[in-house]
Parts: structure tokens; C-alpha cells; sequence
């Protein structure tokens, strides 16, 4: 079903905010697809399952973070150089109809941290279809 999505990224650390999408999205079950507002041809999905959290930007070169609800997960970048792996660590987690919210940190090769980051997506529209 079509429906209005709204991302709101923020930065942990920083505590900078920025609205990564607001606009137009399919929600299918648990998976959301919605395209960037500055950049509408690079898309997003987001799949809230029972057990992982799957949270992939589909661009030429992409990325995909994978969170275990139990903590644990894994996180691939591709960029022009190449690929990086890293280990990601599931902070928080809520499901609501209109609402998901995820926070992550990704840590490198030596545990520390490259990203700490919160990601909440305000969903209407649901109740109408």
C-alpha cells in the first residue's frame, strides 16, 4: 500500500538532525521502500522482521546494515574503493504502526566507533487503506 514516510537521521554524537526522506513510500508488510528527498533516485528498504532488521540503500554503490533484534549485527558499504565490513551493535528498537525508530552504532576492525546514529520513520496514512 502507498502510504507517507518521513526520515528523520540523527547524529548520537553530533546530535545533528537531518530529514532524509519525506514523501511518498510502499509499505509491503514489514518492508518499507521510499526514495530519498534530495536524491530521488537513490532508494530505500527497511525490513522490521521478527528476528533482523534489514536497512539497505540501493545506489551504485550502496550499503546494507543487518541488526539482529538479540544486539548483534553486520553492516557492508560499497564505494568506489571497494567494499567495507563492519560490526554493528543494535541500541534501540520500537515498532509502531506510524512509527519505527531504530538506533545503531557501527564499530571497526577495532571496536570503535565510526557511526552511532538514530533513524525514525513517521508513517501516516496506514488507518486509510
Amino acid at each position: 500500500m502507498e502510504i507517507q514516510v518521513r526520515l528523520t537521521q540523527v547524529d548520537c554524537v553530533s546530535e545533528a538532525t537531518q530529514i532524509i526522506a519525506d514523501g511518498r513510500a510502499v509499505l509491503h508488510g514489514h518492508t518499507l521502500i521510499y526514495a530519498e528527498s534530495q536524491h530521488p533516485e537513490i532508494y530505500h528498504e527497511v525490513t522490521f522482521g521478527r528476528q533482523k532488521i534489514l536497512l539497505r540503500r540501493r545506489t551504485e554503490y550502496g550499503s546494507q546494515v543487518l541488526l539482529d533484534r538479540s544486539g548483534r549485527g553486520s553492516a557492508s558499504i560499497k564505494s568506489p574503493y571497494g567494499e567495507m565490513r563492519l560490526e554493528a551493535v543494535l541500541s534501540a528498537v520500537e515498532q509502531q504502526d506510524d512509527r519505527w525508530m531504530v538506533e545503531y552504532q557501527l564499530l571497526d576492525d577495532s571496536h570503535a566507533v565510526v557511526t552511532h546514529q538514530r533513524m525514525i520513520w513517521e508513517l501516516t496514512g496506514i488507518s486509510d487503506s
